[in-house]
């Protein structure tokens, strides 16, 4: 099988070739950043339900707000050449601002690694405003509902996430809040799956895109102003490239800080974002390179959410909403396992430019959404929305566009389980 895989990359790039002029980016650059974007928010008129049912429970994964880099690996390789060349006095002008551009932002990092910026405390805080506003019938005390149930990663910047939603969630209104972290929660918050394997084979496919894609003479002749002695100076320059580019996506989700992706040219953008679509959809898009790390990540995911809302309706139940705060690496391959609309086909990942788009798909804060809905027949209707648009299920038949049958629904999850 894993022949079989390298004999397809060839051809996933030759056909990749044929997308590349519709990349998104050309027309918004700082795309590039990829999974490392902050949130984007974008108005949507919601679909009215089917007369007579109203919303009453809502089940709700998200990722942390927009954070600062875990550790400084992407600056220190970035960084490395750039100090080397300095002290042999081959940095151009542009070298020399990329060097104090870098050193700036590593300098920002200090005492904040793996934090949420102040943009991310205040991502969270407007997603659960609008579903207040969206759905004020969640948590009114006229429907009996008071409860609710929060589940965190470990990690602080989800803690900190779920903080500061619950509070605005809670803001003048009585409910019966709980919060929860644990090992055992962490296990399909954040599974740990080995995924070696995968990895892999992932950058096989990375390291032949980039040769591809992402040329680094023109960028190092503007960086360098003796570019053979600089190549000695980085192990690889095509990993030298992305390194800069990976420490530069972070700066959208902070302030005082240099763009790095200045230094770049639209064409070298574009490049830079095909092979990071690529990788990120290989790794937990539902790709047909390697389906399987979707099932790995997501199916614990998966029982808790059909256990919850299990619990949250039955008769009698006081839950309103359960809420959970972890990674883009379970949000991504939930949303491609459960088989919603834009995740649900299983492509190779060299083909995806014009069908999929990670920066949109799992920026930071990237949440998905079930809202409950009930009429005064006790019959139940269950709505899905991803980054808080309106998704559907193409492999079920809605009962009013995005509203679906919530016996069709389990039934269909719990065939995937």
């Amino acid at each position: 099988p894993i022949m079989k895989i390298y004999a397809f990359f060839i051809g996933f790039i030759v056909a990749g070739l044929a997308v590349y002029s519709q990349n998104p980016v050309v027309n918004h650059p700082d795309m590039t950043a990829g999974e490392y974007y902050h949130y984007i928010y974008s108005h949507q008129k919601q679909t009215e339900p089917p007369r007579g049912f109203k919303p009453f429970y809502i089940s709700h994964y998200g990722r942390h707000g927009s954070r600062y880099h875990t550790n400084s690996y992407y600056m220190d390789e970035a960084l490395k050449p750039l100090l080397k060349a300095d002290t042999l006095h081959i940095l151009t002008d542009s070298g020399a601002q990329l060097l104090k551009d870098l050193q700036q932002l590593t300098s920002k990092h200090e005492g904040h690694y793996g934090m949420l910026t102040e943009l991310g405390i205040n991502e969270q805080k407007a997603i659960a405003h609008r579903i207040i506003e969206r759905f004020p019938e969640l948590g009114e005390s006229s429907n009996g509902r008071n409860k609710v149930i929060a589940q965190s990663s470990l990690l602080p910047r989800c803690l900190a996430s779920m903080t500061h939603f619950l509070t605005t969630f809670q803001s003048g209104r009585q409910l019966n809040i709980k919060a929860y972290c644990s090992d055992s929660i962490q296990q399909y918050i954040a599974p740990s799956v080995n995924l070696k394997q995968m990895f892999a084979l992932e950058k096989r496919m990375e390291d032949s895109m980039r040769k591809r894609y992402c040329p680094p003479e023109n960028f190092i002749k503007r960086i360098f102003s003796d570019p053979i002695t600089a190549r000695h100076l980085m192990d690889s320059p095509y990993q030298w490239m992305k390194m800069i580019i990976n420490a530069g996506s972070i700066c959208f989700n902070m302030e005082g800080v240099p763009h790095l992706f200045k230094h770049f040219t639209i064409e070298e953008l574009k490049g830079a974002w095909t092979v990071r679509n690529a990788r990120e959809y290989f790794a937990f898009g539902n790709s047909r390179d390697y389906p399987t790390s979707t099932h790995d990540m997501a199916i614990g995911l998966l029982g808790d959410f059909i256990r919850r809302c299990d619990i949250a309706l039955v008769k009698g139940s006081d839950m309103v909403a359960d809420f959970r705060f972890g990674h883009d690496s379970v949000v991504l391959p939930f949303a491609s396992y459960i088989g919603l609309e834009g995740f649900n086909g299983g492509h190779y990942a060299c083909q995806v430019d014009s069908i999929f788009n990670c920066t949109e798909s799992v920026c930071m804060a990237t949440n998905i959404q079930f809202v409950f809905y009930r009429n005064k027949k006790g019959n139940i209707l269950v709505k899905c929305l991803y980054n808080e648009r309106e998704r559907q299920f193409p492999a079920l038949q809605a009962i009013n566009r995005y509203y679906y049958s919530w016996e069709a629904l389990r039934s269909y999850l719990l065939q995937l389980l």
